[in-house]
């Protein structure tokens, strides 16, 4: 089936449905979508696209996005801006079953939602939902390890309290990005529940298997698959020699090593030196929990699920 793609504000096109997606993991960000992506593209009749997080709900048709993505030296966010370009990212994946792509930020630019509707109106959407709290230390932690966030995580969310960060990116804005009660309105309302599917990261964590097995089925592909589920993905941890390049690699150089020989309990003692995790004070974590309580409250009436394990 060939996609004409005249109505949309680019070059008319037309495009074979089979070069563009059928499934589309929205997030939420630092839920679990890295491991998922992965795991989903070991399945033999799954393909993901091998760049992660092409954004391209994001700026297809918004030249107000990629003036920002350029604004904060984001310019690569905008490789994909054109139906062809995205389209040039599932060629491989052309005889598979399932043509997948995964951008955690499609769940909190809320704008996303008609967008993909218009373009796939019959696209499956898988969103992975964390406690947010938990959410929000992982995402500050990521944005440590890159040297992004100097502020520590106290600071940071009594400045969001306060003033909503507003004058950061998005990125940095940890506490809103875990409202998802707002965030999944648009596609709830715009996507049937045979189409979209919204899960735990809880349950991820907890039982991969069945986790996984429950969504092979949504995709119908083989569920009986089992992918490699020994390798841990997108563990947030900060570089204790960050600011000392010479240290740090040193002890990179280490780590490897003693992987390389295999020689595992040197490798997890210069690792659990090198990386550490941020302090997260249990006066911060209380204030979250006061914080948050409506949020998840509301969530557990959308999703008809007991949440009491994320407000304590």
């Amino acid at each position: 089936m060939i996609v004409d793609t005249s109505d949309a504000k680019e070059t008319s096109c037309m495009i074979d449905e089979n070069l563009l997606p059928n499934l589309l993991i929205i997030g939420a960000a630092k839920a679990g979508t890295t491991a998922l992506h992965k795991y989903l593209n070991e399945h033999p009749q799954i393909f993901m696209t091998p760049k992660k997080e092409p954004r391209f709900f994001l700026v297809w048709d918004n030249p107000g996005q990629m003036r920002i993505n350029e604004e904060e030296n984001h310019s690569v966010f905008n490789n994909y801006n054109t139906i062809e370009k995205y389209a040039a990212l599932f060629i491989n994946g052309k005889d598979c079953i399932i043509r997948g792509e995964s951008s955690p930020q499609y769940l909190s630019y809320t704008h996303c939602a008609a967008k993909i509707k218009k373009l796939l109106p019959d696209v499956k959407i898988i969103a992975v939902l964390r406690n947010p709290i938990d959410r929000a230390f992982s995402h500050y932690t990521m944005n440590r390890y890159w040297q992004i966030e100097k502020a520590a995580f106290d600071e940071a969310v009594e400045e969001e309290i306060k003033t909503g960060r507003l004058n950061y990116p998005q990125d940095m804005r940890y506490l809103c990005l875990g409202n998802y009660a707002e965030q999944l309105k648009p596609y709830l309302n715009l996507f049937s529940s045979k189409q979209m599917k919204i899960y735990l990261y809880d349950d991820l964590k907890n039982d991969s298997k069945s986790f996984l097995k429950d969504i092979f089925r949504f995709l119908g592909v083989d569920e009986n698959f089992i992918p490699n589920l020994q390798n841990k993905h997108n563990v947030s941890l900060i570089r204790r020699y960050s600011n000392e390049s010479k240290m740090d690699k040193l002890l990179n150089v280490a780590q490897r090593g003693f992987r390389k020989f295999k020689i595992s309990f040197l490798e997890k003692a210069v690792k659990n030196y090198r990386f550490y995790k941020p302090e997260f004070k249990s006066e911060t974590r209380e204030k979250l929990i006061s914080y948050y309580k409506d949020e998840i409250s509301t969530l557990e009436k959308i999703l008809d699920k007991d949440l009491s394990h994320w407000k304590k």
